[in-house]
């Protein structure tokens, strides 16, 4: 079996042990987790090694930046063992990256604890980890088994290639802050590395733990006119047990699969973005719950939506998610919904605002162009006085598909504007006469029970409403 590069480094001759660079004093302080004595320049020249530096078990005072073209740094087992401590309070951060590789070796950080002074809503605003290219290019970093906790952001990468996995983060607003550096343009470079800027983001098996309303994933940078071509976030399989937001900000030709979470906010909205369109975004096979108090009675905590877009989303799939007590719109697009297909979701204890706001499923705000919405099974608590439409659509509809969906609110139309809607779904009741109670919509079948000879297959509604306008059709012939 041929071995990985982080692997092969590893089983190199081309370790050094951090202690080999401090003092006997330094090496009991760190021994003894007290952390009362600085090691930063001994870590500084372990790390100008260019070598993999390994951290015994302890707890290492680090009070200013450590900074390499190239990092491999390796603890001892569990992230908890090895600790390095962050002091400054200065908006900078404990390790700060500036290349790609070094001969031929990618940076990779495992099984390390990084410690701030960050508490959720304080003012200190530094980084454990910042990852960034001079030449704006590649950086490829990978993280694996570490822990993140006192930091404003976890992870700062301005560039393309980052991997983490089976790590936890802690008390921290932002833990993968994305910053994409440069705009796409035709160039010459056909696999557009230069071009494309920053791409190709892992994030496997992570726990994401009291991080208050913060954001797993921001792509946000006031300055950065060009974040909206962030693109290639493949975010599986995490754990996420806090009130933070999933994505903050835009990007595009990305999947959020396999995941859980588990603690909503009345305040939070776990896909969300106000500027910059969301392009060929996957959501799949997520659960996104809370505790299932019945009836959502006043122990039971709700998200507020579940995705919020100001500006269009064109090709999103969201498909088979699992979904539990939300306030207002399950989806809200602001602008323009264009190829989207949702498809066999469970939206249960959804809209539970609805009383105060004409809350929806799905609300458009713009457009709707080829949208398909079918096979979800859709509970409302109670009967909501605004309960009007399962999807809404401000502006035209073009090709919407709003069929076979399975809803408790008789008061629900499939769809607010119709437009060129092609097989939206009617209720079909069997009765022995026209209904003479409840709202109906144009096209509602109620078929006859009790047939005869001569008379009639059933009852179609004409015209909507309460009970609506009903004609007969389909004479039995004798």
């Amino acid at each position: 079996m041929s071995l990985t590069k982080v692997t092969a480094r590893m089983t190199q001759a081309n370790n050094v042990n951090v202690f080999d660079y401090m003092t006997q004093a330094q090496i009991n302080d760190v021994k003894a987790n007290t952390a009362s004595v600085d090691v930063t320049v001994a870590v500084q020249s372990a790390v100008n090694s260019q070598k993999t530096v390994v951290f015994p078990a302890g707890t290492y005072l680090i009070s200013s930046t450590i900074t390499t073209t190239n990092a491999s740094l390796v603890g001892e087992n569990a992230y908890v063992e090895s600790v390095l401590k962050y002091t400054a309070t200065d908006g900078s951060a404990c390790l700060e990256v500036t290349g790609y590789y070094n001969n031929g070796y990618y940076t990779q950080i495992r099984n390390l604890s990084f410690l701030g002074n960050y508490t959720n809503g304080s003012a200190t605003t530094c980084t454990a980890v910042y990852l960034y290219n001079n030449t704006d290019e590649d950086i490829d970093a990978y993280i694996d088994n570490c822990f993140f906790t006192g930091f404003r952001k976890s992870i700062h990468i301005k560039g393309r290639g980052l991997t983490v996995q089976e790590s936890v983060f802690t008390v921290t607003l932002d833990a993968f802050y994305l910053d994409r550096v440069i705009p796409v343009n035709a160039g010459t470079n056909p696999d557009q590395k230069t071009n494309s800027g920053a791409r190709v983001y892992q994030f496997y098996n992570n726990r994401f733990h009291a991080m208050a309303d913060g954001s797993i994933i921001s792509n946000t940078e006031a300055t950065n006119s060009s974040k909206q071509y962030l693109r290639g976030i493949h975010f599986a399989d995490n754990y996420i047990d806090t009130t933070a937001r999933i994505m903050n900000g835009p990007c595009r030709e990305s999947s959020f699969i396999g995941n859980m979470h588990i603690y909503p906010s009345a305040t939070q909205t776990l896909f969300f973005s106000n500027a910059g369109d969301w392009i060929d975004i996957n959501i799949c096979d997520n659960i996104f719950t809370s505790w299932r108090t019945v009836g959502g009675g006043a122990t039971a905590v709700s998200n507020q939506r579940i995705m919020y877009q100001q500006d269009n989303i064109s090709g999103l799939i969201f498909s088979n998610n699992n979904i539990y007590n939300v306030d207002e719109d399950v989806i809200e697009v602001g602008g323009n919904l264009t190829d989207g297909v949702i498809t066999g979701n469970s939206f249960t204890n959804v809209i539970l605002n609805a009383s105060a706001s004409a809350y929806r499923p799905v609300d458009i705000g713009g457009d709707a162009y080829r949208l398909q919405f079918n096979n979800n099974t859709i509970e409302v608590d109670g009967t909501p006085a605004n309960a009007d439409y399962i999807v809404n659509i401000t502006g035209s509809a073009t090709s919407v598909d709003c069929s076979n969906n399975a809803y408790n609110v008789s008061a629900f139309d499939e769809l607010a504007n119709k437009g060129s809607y092609i097989n939206v779904q009617r209720k079909i009741d069997f009765k022995n006469a026209a209904p003479t109670s409840g709202t109906w919509v144009r096209g509602d079948l109620i078929y006859n029970v009790s047939p005869s000879a001569g008379g009639t297959i059933g009852w179609v509604c004409v015209t909507a409403g309460t009970p609506g306008t009903w004609k007969t059709f389909g004479a039995i012939t004798i």
